[in-house]
């Protein structure tokens, strides 16, 4: 676990150097943190929307932020599902094949719907990047 040094020196964890982070950037951690979580919760709900890459997110953002966060995410008995998949990617760096189907299934259709709905050529352009970056992660990343 990573925890916030109160001191201006930097701390040391696996060989990684954390420099305590300014009070804006915690801020902006913990929103980002907190708008994936959100997404995240909407996942379990929603079929279709994937869970994983945003807990991943959320994880990150607040393991560097806020402790409290952090713990609080993990300790969800209702998260603990896409928690463990979460901490298995960040630890492994691995996905399992039906959450990457999922996650470039997800692009492609918010691709799919940018065209048909006929949204700004700059909106469509950005919206397919996107799907055509979601997907090359997907690729490569390992699968478990």
């Amino acid at each position: 676990m990573i925890t916030q040094s109160q001191t201006s020196e930097p701390t040391t964890v696996d060989a990684v150097v954390y420099r305590p982070l300014s009070a804006v950037k915690r801020a902006v951690l913990i929103v980002v943190g907190t708008v994936a979580l959100g997404l995240g919760i909407l996942g379990t709900l929603l079929p279709g929307l994937p869970t994983t890459p945003f807990i991943v997110v959320t994880l990150l953002c607040y393991i560097r932020s806020s402790e409290r966060l952090y713990r609080w995410v993990i300790t969800r008995r209702w998260l603990q599902k896409p928690v463990r998949t979460a901490l298995r990617f960040i630890e492994r760096r691995t996905l399992p094949v039906p959450i990457k189907l999922i996650s470039v299934g997800v692009a492609w259709a918010s691709a799919l719907v940018t065209v048909i709905t006929g949204a700004a050529l700059g909106t469509q352009i950005a919206v397919l990047v996107a799907a055509g970056a979601a997907s090359a992660a997907m690729v490569l990343i390992r699968t478990e």
